[in-house]
């Protein structure tokens, strides 16, 4: 368990925040790759977050599919500076923050 991880960067539109960890070595046997890919329509996702039941702390991991690679809201994101991925995996309060994760291809 980390604690005390300084945010070394967090955006509150993007509901999102990056976390520094201890420089003990390699501290993770493995991690999540970041990629700026559009997935296409149809392609599988999956959506993970730690939103807990009935105020109790929970791990819940969702499957579905990317239903609009490319959604634009004008009052929810700049065009110019990102776009959003409509899918259909579940989102529920508490894990909206969370990774999408897709398929690593390479593995």
């Amino acid at each position: 368990v980390f604690k005390n991880c300084p945010i070394i960067y967090s955006d509150n539109d993007l509901d999102m925040a990056v976390l520094e960890f201890p420089k003990k070595g390699r501290i993770f046997k493995s991690s999540f790759r970041i990629i700026n890919a559009v997935q296409p329509d149809g392609a599988e996702v999956w959506s993970a977050g730690f939103p807990g039941l009935l105020g109790k702390p929970g791990w819940q991991f969702s499957k579905g599919n990317v239903t609009n690679e490319k959604a634009w809201i004008k009052e929810m994101a700049d065009p110019k500076l990102t776009y959003l991925i409509q899918h259909s995996a579940s989102i529920d309060p508490g894990n909206s923050g969370g990774p999408l994760l897709i398929k690593d291809k390479k593995r």
